[in-house]
């Protein structure tokens, strides 16, 4: 008799299991949105050169890179109790700016002094594809960390001169901003603040992102983090 107790104890336990499966995951259902991300470090730095020409003007080498945000798509699968997979694909344009002044003589010219402007603009789109493992530490507090790859394509670049003497010109430039690396893999880290109305999550969030190689040489930072929030709907 004791064997069929425990067997009757065995299939109580199961069938309990088996009916709060549903309860469980009641509560963790599938958010699908958009999201937005805007840079705080990264992911280009840029450097500058100043210095005086010999004619007192102000010479040198600067570098600028508008900070663009990325925009694109959010889901949230759960896949246990307090725990999830978030995917969120994004789109960010990219770009680099190279302007320098330097002095030209030109001895044959009524007015021998002058400046000379180059300007090379480098531009690219940018997709980035994170995975985070995300877990529920508190009520309005996730954590998530996983892979990334980060991805350009379109990438091109142009230089302007512009000479006091012999005139403006511009071609394309493929060497001051060679792509090393068209596409890099990482590691990011998340944590989102998430406020829920009904079937709408309101996220913000701060992540962190640890690249292991960089698509430009000297100007693109190993370590980048953004701010950004994303609204998901419930299904």
């Amino acid at each position: 008799m004791k064997p069929q107790r425990g067997l009757r104890s065995v299939k109580r336990t199961l069938l309990v299991l088996f009916l709060s499966t549903p309860i469980v995951f009641s509560q963790s259902l599938l958010e699908v949105g958009a999201r937005i991300d805007a840079p705080l470090v990264g992911p280009l730095t840029t450097y500058s050169y100043p210095y005086l020409c010999a004619n007192l003007l102000q010479c040198g080498y600067y570098e600028s890179a508008p900070f663009h945000p990325a925009i694109g798509l959010s889901a949230s699968v759960p896949i246990a109790p307090r725990l999830r997979v978030r995917f969120d694909p994004t789109y960010q344009r990219i770009g680099l700016t190279d302007s320098s002044y330097e002095f030209v003589n030109e001895t044959t010219a009524n007015s021998p002094f002058g400046e000379v402007v180059g300007k090379t603009s480098a531009t690219a789109n940018r997709w980035q594809f994170p995975v985070l493992i995300e877990a529920r530490l508190l009520r309005h507090l996730n954590f998530g960390i996983g892979p990334a790859v980060s991805l350009l394509t379109a990438t091109g670049a142009t230089t302007t001169t512009i000479n006091p003497f012999s005139g403006t010109s511009t071609h394309v430039d493929t060497y001051t901003f060679p792509v090393s690396r068209q596409a890099i893999a990482g590691a990011a880290a998340a944590l989102e603040f998430p406020f829920r109305f009904r079937n709408v999550t309101l996220a913000p969030e701060l992540r962190y992102k640890r690249w292991f190689d960089k698509h430009y040489g000297g100007n693109w930072t190993m370590d980048e983090f953004t701010v950004g929030i994303a609204i998901r709907l419930s299904r």
